[in-house]
């Protein structure tokens, strides 16, 4: 791992980004049923006409390894702006690596830059991120209940 570059992603990026999307949502949920298409589409949509929609990229020697994509958004419940993480993957040969910390400091960055005064990240009940995210600060705030109908 000679060369780590963050970026901010273009349209460019989303077919490659799919791929770690969904192999995100495989390893988070091995049951689930992602639909990349649809991924691809709203990505596409939200880069396109959204300024509040953010996706940056970490490339390990060229290659696309990470993301992590978000929204700005004032929340008026909190009266506070929020930047909303849906997103933040790294290939798992990448985890224990400095790219870990290099994209999560960007992002951090990033969204205080744009006035965010509280991060909000979704993550599995099980998920390794959940534990990630409790040690660097994040509290569990609300619980998403679903019902397959």
């Amino acid at each position: 791992m000679n060369d780590i570059n963050i970026r901010q992603g273009t349209i460019r990026d989303v077919n490659r980004v799919s791929r770690l999307w969904f192999d995100a949502i495989k390893e988070a949920n091995p049951d689930s049923n992602p639909n990349i298409d649809w991924w691809r589409a709203f990505v596409n949509l939200f880069l396109q006409q959204n300024p509040d929609f953010h996706l940056w990229v970490l490339e390990i020697d060229g290659m696309i390894h990470g993301f992590c994509n978000f929204f700005m958004i004032a929340e008026p419940l909190t009266g506070q702006v929020h930047a909303i993480g849906q997103n933040i993957y790294i290939s798992p040969e990448y985890r224990n690596t400095k790219a870990v910390f290099l994209l999560y400091k960007t992002f951090l960055k990033d969204v205080k830059s744009l006035g965010a005064t509280v991060i909000d990240i979704s993550c599995s009940i099980d998920g390794y991120e959940r534990e990630m995210f409790k040690r660097k600060g994040y509290k569990e705030v609300e619980v998403k209940l679903r019902k397959q109908l």
